[in-house]
């Protein structure tokens, strides 16, 4: 029988993921290893990380989107309604797109320092179209939080050093 860590690793690998042991990473509480699995198009990287108890057999997915410096500072210089409008509208993003994750702020809600998403799992690897299924997902949370972000401050999109003037 293959190990959590083993199944995880072959069903990534096989839908043309990298997996790669992240350094200087400690698994979270409660779980043994830790695993970045990241997917790659021309001019975009996200990384899914994944956590794993062989002994409990406990699984977790998780994206941790952390915002920009530049964004941090934007956020900070909204009015505090319009702060907690945009956090608003950032989590309601996050669960439109995936209504079973945990998710949470980093940070105070008034001074946001990014997003977390997690999808747990507690007997195992679920079926290999399901992990695909939910790393997907979480990729989609990544592109949803960033195109929020995005559209609030058009100015931060990459390639664009001004923001955008619409006549």
């Amino acid at each position: 029988m293959q190990s959590l860590i083993e199944q995880v690793e072959s069903v990534a690998r096989k839908a043309g993921l990298r997996v790669e042991e992240p350094r200087g990473v400690a698994p979270p509480p409660g779980m043994e290893w830790v695993r970045d699995i990241i997917a790659e198009g021309p001019g975009i990287r996200v990384v899914v990380r994944v956590a794993g108890s062989e002994r409990d057999r406990r699984l977790v997915l998780i994206m941790p989107i952390g915002f920009s410096e530049v964004h941090m500072r934007l956020i900070q210089g909204l009015p505090l309604e319009e702060r907690m409008a945009l956090l608003a509208r950032l989590l309601r993003e996050v669960i439109h797109v995936c209504p079973y994750c945990r998710v949470g702020v980093g940070g105070a809600p008034t001074t946001p320092q990014g997003i977390i998403a997690e999808i747990h799992y507690v007997d195992g690897v679920p079926d290999s179209q399901r992990l695909l299924d939910d790393i997907t997902r979480l990729i989609s949370v990544f592109m949803a939080v960033n195109t929020v972000l995005w559209e609030r401050f058009p100015g931060t999109m990459p390639g664009h050093e001004k923001p955008q003037l619409y006549t």
